[in-house]
């Protein structure tokens, strides 16, 4: 289960207020502006983490042919495709520019590679998706129909600005958010001669962060990797001092 924080945007806003402390008044910085810096550092925070932290900003989308995608989405996973839509569903390849205008192509494809109902590609070209095959590129190729199903893929959340909305980041996140939200408004805010203390505090902070971060991932996985199960030696393993002589049956 994924773990997120419970924050709303006004609580989170009112701890970068307290940490700029007397930098900080009325008319050098406002509620909407620290909230959207909160939204933008959490898209950078997914940008940066999702290799290593790829659950936590997993989500599922229906897709047809040609459908343009969300501004939102960051990077397909996974595409399941059928006739029609309806299951059972067949993982789908996919394909450069090159190789599917080869595909659509009834002169320049070749059989080993062309797109079937058991083995359906698709491409992504801009911000449209295109699946193959359907009826749009060759009829007679779509004979069952068109192919459309569920595409997994990293999307960025919807941008929240009411103060009582959560900012749904996993709780580890936190403080790394608050960290580059507070460092783009001291950015805005402090005078020049001021910046550098202040970002440096920030920077070293954010580093140390990261570090302890990507130093607790490491153990996970070592942890998860002790409960792999043991295979059977295909040898016996030679008999220590005092031991016997193993034997495999």
């Amino acid at each position: 289960m994924i773990q997120y924080n419970k924050y709303t945007v006004q609580q989170l806003f009112d701890e970068v207020i307290l940490r700029l402390g007397e930098n900080r008044n009325a008319e050098n910085i406002d509620y909407l502006t620290v909230a959207y810096y909160l939204n933008e550092a959490l898209e950078e925070i997914m940008i940066n983490f999702y290799p290593i932290k790829d659950w936590a900003f997993f989500t599922t989308i229906l897709v047809a042919n040609q459908q343009f995608l969300s501004p939102r989405f960051i990077k397909p996973v996974r595409l399941l495709l059928s006739a029609n839509g309806q299951p059972p569903y067949v993982e789908a390849r996919k394909i450069d520019v090159r190789e599917w205008y080869s595909i659509i192509n009834r002169d320049m494809r070749q059989f080993w590679n062309m797109g079937t109902y058991d083995n359906p590609v698709y491409m992504i070209w801009g911000n449209v998706i295109y699946l193959y095959p359907t009826n749009f590129w060759n009829a007679n190729d779509a004979t069952q129909g068109n192919v459309s199903g569920v595409l997994d893929c990293y999307m960025f959340p919807v941008r929240v600005f009411n103060p009582n909305s959560m900012l749904n980041i996993p709780y580890e996140f936190e403080e790394l958010l608050l960290l580059l939200a507070l460092e783009k408004v001291v950015t805005r805010i402090l005078p020049m001669a001021q910046k550098p203390k202040y970002l440096q505090q920030i920077t070293a902070q954010k580093s140390i962060f990261i570090q302890q971060y990507l130093s607790s991932r490491h153990a996970e996985k070592r942890h998860l990797a002790s409960f792999v199960a043991p295979e059977v030696p295909l040898v016996p393993a030679p008999a220590e001092a005092g031991e016997l002589q193993s034997r495999l049956s």
